[in-house]
């Protein structure tokens, strides 16, 4: 719980207007931070929220989307190494918040560390 407020804590600090997610499994921290930027946001700044997932466990895929289906949530179907930078090239003029919950590791340290060279508008990136 205390990671999933210091990831949302970063996004205000950081006003992000687009947060992307790697690794969406069941979709749990994805429904988290959707109810949060809807609260928050409102209608006048909406933080677009994109989860990446390339559909590891085949099952969690229909749980994911049922759970985030209230929400304006855009599911990306594919692997991080390659979706993250175009959503990051796609949305290089705007602030933008990472958070990697997949792949684990050095894998996920070298995503954030992609990310950050490729547009200086990313503002953070967290790893679970």
């Amino acid at each position: 719980a205390s990671e999933v407020l210091a990831l949302l804590s970063a996004s205000v600090l950081a006003e992000v207007d687009v947060m992307i997610e790697s690794g969406t499994a069941a979709g749990v921290s994805t429904e988290t931070m959707a109810r949060f930027f809807a609260g928050r946001d409102g209608p006048a700044r909406p933080t677009r929220l994109y989860s990446i997932d390339r559909g590891g466990y085949q099952e969690l895929i229909p749980v994911a989307a049922k759970r985030l289906g209230p929400f304006n949530v855009s599911l990306v179907h594919g692997d991080s190494v390659l979706e993250l930078p175009n959503l990051i090239t796609w949305f290089a003029r705007h602030r933008i918040g990472i958070f990697i919950d997949g792949p684990k590791g050095w894998n996920a340290v070298y995503l954030c560390w992609q990310a950050f060279k490729l547009s200086h508008n990313v503002k953070f990136c967290g790893i679970h």
